[in-house]
């Protein structure tokens, strides 16, 4: 679905998908008509935001439509106190070891040892009570495989969030040791794109909104 926002459209693609499930973004070409003329962009299947949005950027000259990129996802409900640890990641090979001491209402130790590594996979982590929220400036994809936890098969859900901060999907349930058809342990958040002109401007895309496009048809 495209979401207007003034002069701006806001890509569906932000969204978690579970380790081994169909990535959230396919192939696809997509239009752009903006207050400088018209060309088309050809988006790889499971493109990040970040990438995405480049390519918007590396064409503007010729559409006058620009874009930004961001990946914002939520951690919360966690079913147990004890000693969360995982790897966190950009999905590009960039990651760290992140490991705390947590209870189900208090997530500020996992913030800080995100934010001590911030440098290695670009994300930074804020908390509010059992919240913790994870952000990537740049729409790089956000990865979390192997969550572990002190108790077993403990869990918590991830939602990732749109422009406005919403939830923009079911949320997603990692649970500690498992990895099957029922359950997963890891994860890849998208991120959105927000595109932008100072005049009226259209963006679409070759392929359904069911199919994985990134703004619709």
């Amino acid at each position: 679905i495209l979401i207007l926002l003034g002069d701006r459209y806001e890509t569906s693609a932000a969204a978690t998908t579970a380790a081994g499930a169909t990535d959230t973004v396919e192939a696809q070409t997509l239009t752009i008509s903006g207050s400088a003329g018209a060309t088309t962009v050809s988006v790889l299947d499971a493109t990040s935001a970040f990438t995405i949005r480049d390519q918007i950027n590396a064409v503007t000259a010729s559409t006058g439509v620009s874009a930004t990129a961001a990946t914002k996802v939520q951690l919360d409900t966690l079913s147990a106190d004890g000693t969360v640890s995982f790897t966190l990641g950009d999905n590009a090979g960039n990651t760290s070891a992140i490991s705390a001491t947590v209870t189900t209402t208090d997530l500020s130790n996992l913030k800080d040892a995100i934010n001590n590594t911030t440098g290695t996979h670009g994300v930074t982590a804020s908390v509010n009570a059992g919240v913790l929220t994870l952000s990537n400036a740049t729409g790089k994809d956000i990865a979390i495989d192997n969550f572990n936890h002190t108790t077993d098969e403990a869990t918590i859900q991830v939602h990732s969030l749109d422009a406005d901060g919403a939830e923009n999907n079911t949320a997603e349930t990692l649970e500690e040791g498992r990895s099957d058809a029922a359950h997963t342990d890891s994860l890849v958040a998208k991120g959105y794109v927000v595109f932008s002109d100072d005049q009226a401007f259209s963006v679409k895309s070759s392929v359904a909104n069911s199919a994985g496009s990134i703004v619709g048809v």
